[in-house]
């Protein structure tokens, strides 16, 4: 049986918006990193790499690592800077978190 989307209502800058949210049917894309920004024609776009390792042609060769670009992010500049606010919050709301964790760890270690 399908996911049902789940739905909830939020007021941002005083209108009231209802998110529909499916991650069933969203893609995953693993990156690496985030390069080649790009402004023009009232859009941001950012290219999104995977590391890639391009292996030589025998074995006393070195190999070889690549960024292969796997995605393009385009928004408007309002978009962007919304959504670098987000992630820098999030994140470093995650890496307190996690700091937090393992100096707990550290303090109260399992007797096993």
């Amino acid at each position: 049986m399908a996911k049902k989307p789940t739905v909830e209502r939020v007021e941002v800058a005083d209108e009231d918006i209802e998110i529909i949210s499916n991650t069933a049917g969203a893609e995953t894309i693993f990156i690496d990193g985030a390069q080649g920004i790009l402004f023009g024609q009232s859009v941001v776009r950012v290219n999104l790499y995977q590391i890639i390792q391009e292996f030589a042609g025998t074995p006393k060769e070195p190999s070889v690592h690549k960024k292969m670009v796997v995605a393009r992010l385009v928004m408007t500049p309002q978009t962007a800077l919304s959504m670098a606010n987000w992630l820098a919050s999030n994140v470093t709301d995650f890496l307190r978190q996690e700091a937090e964790f393992a100096e707990n760890q550290r303090e109260s270690p399992d007797d096993k």
